[in-house]
């Protein structure tokens, strides 16, 4: 069920993003790498296995890609991720955060070259959460709230690309 619910999320934005993206620069690439050193935690290293595919995926369904040599370059780094629970977010005791460095690169003449450090944290992935969902009566370590910290941070990077 949880999996329909999240496709059919990626399926919506996928339909709504393009048209948006048309205001925004051509994105012909990106790579993401994520920096397992900056995972302390073996809970959090697990829960963020699948970062690089996952927020790379998340990004294109927000832009429209181009073959354009000339379109933009999007190079993330992860460095850093803390996982805690809902009951530990409600309290203030702690914080589920994702932080990286991201880089738009104009290979071409970088000339729009833009680079700057996103964190985005539980507050920016509210909004991304189902309807009528509990953060602080479930764990931090839920599919659903690692897609909502995923897309709050692609939200984060594709809001900047205009």
């Amino acid at each position: 069920m949880i999996r329909n619910a999240i496709a059919g999320f990626l399926l919506s934005t996928a339909l709504v993003f393009p048209a948006l993206a048309q205001d925004m620069k051509p994105i012909r690439e990106v790579e993401v790498t994520v920096d397992t050193a900056g995972i302390g935690n073996a809970q959090a290293a697990t829960y963020w296995g699948t970062l690089q595919d996952d927020l790379k995926a998340a990004i294109l369904t927000k832009v429209a890609p181009s073959q354009d040599e000339a379109a933009y370059v999007i190079k993330i780094r992860i460095d850093d991720v803390s996982l805690t629970n809902g009951f530990q977010e409600k309290l203030g005791l702690g914080d589920t955060t994702l932080s990286g460095n991201v880089l738009v690169q104009d290979d071409k003449n970088h000339v729009g070259d833009d680079a700057y450090d996103l964190t985005v944290d539980v507050n920016a992935a509210k909004p991304l959460l189902p309807e009528g969902y509990d953060f602080t009566a479930a764990d931090a370590d839920s599919k659903v709230y690692y897609n909502a910290m995923v897309n709050a941070f692609a939200d984060g990077v594709v809001t900047r690309l205009k």
